[in-house]
């Protein structure tokens, strides 16, 4: 494995540095050794209290235990290393909190850092798109329409506008998006999203687990498409519920 040899390297070339440490640290959670994971994480933060990476990785875990302590530990990373990516987990995982409000603060403090960033002007997008009254996904389409008119390849606007179209039972819509956007540049991202969309419709779900598969040839790890294949398939034998479910919040 590509991975395990890249930690052997670095910790034979540098074993004080926090770099090496995150990488044992991916490997482990990789292979399933979450508890040896965040025992490196540890080790590559004694070594580097500021090293936005390891923080990263560590909150990216903790949005699967506890996502509080995710949040605090995303923004210690973006205390060292503000930019779009640890910007776009924070107002992701705010939203997954249902805290829309901050959501939308971080969004909007990204975009003012960034604003020629096309995935920070995405951010407000995204949490309207969540918001729960329609006045609010209209103006998300709005923006996503004129960020992917400026920026044809912005993945997040094209994922994001996929996301309204199956609150707003556009799924076919969303469909046909996502459809065209593959063919020129496919993505673990974009098949998971295509995926999701053919899970609105119980006649679709042997669709629906294809493209799952499609997103685990591109990134066999990718938690998004295993927890999605994991979803339909209970839905298949009758036990969760769809996946565009709006999120009650009013605070955006």
């Amino acid at each position: 494995m590509a991975l395990n040899k890249l930690a052997h390297d670095l910790l034979v070339v540098n074993p004080q540095r926090a770099e090496t440490w995150t990488v044992i640290a991916i490997y482990n959670e990789a292979k399933g050794k979450r508890e040896a994971a965040m025992g490196h994480i540890d080790r590559a933060l004694a070594l580097n209290h500021r090293n936005a990476p390891t923080y990263y990785f560590k909150a990216w875990i903790l949005s699967f235990i506890e996502i509080d302590e995710a949040l605090r530990t995303y923004s210690n990373a973006k205390r060292f290393q503000p930019d779009v990516v640890t910007y776009r987990a924070l107002v992701e995982n705010y939203i997954k909190s249902q805290n829309l409000q901050s959501a939308l603060k971080f969004a909007k403090e990204a975009h003012k850092l960034m604003p020629n960033h096309p995935y920070a002007a995405c951010l407000v997008p995204l949490v309207y798109v969540h918001a729960s009254e329609s006045k609010h996904q209209e103006s998300a389409k709005t923006n996503l329409l004129s960020i992917m008119k400026k920026y044809p390849k912005c993945e997040d606007a094209i994922l994001y506008l996929a996301r309204v179209y199956a609150i707003q039972d556009k799924a076919s819509e969303g469909i046909s998006l996502i459809k065209s956007t593959i063919e020129k540049s496919p993505s673990p991202q974009l098949y998971t999203m295509l995926a999701d969309l053919h899970t609105e419709d119980e006649k679709t779900f042997d669709v629906a687990i294809i493209h799952y598969h499609d997103a685990l040839k591109l990134n066999p790890l990718y938690e998004p498409a295993l927890s999605g294949l994991d979803r339909v398939e209970a839905r298949m034998k009758g036990n969760d519920q769809p996946q565009f479910d709006e999120e009650e919040d009013d605070t955006a």
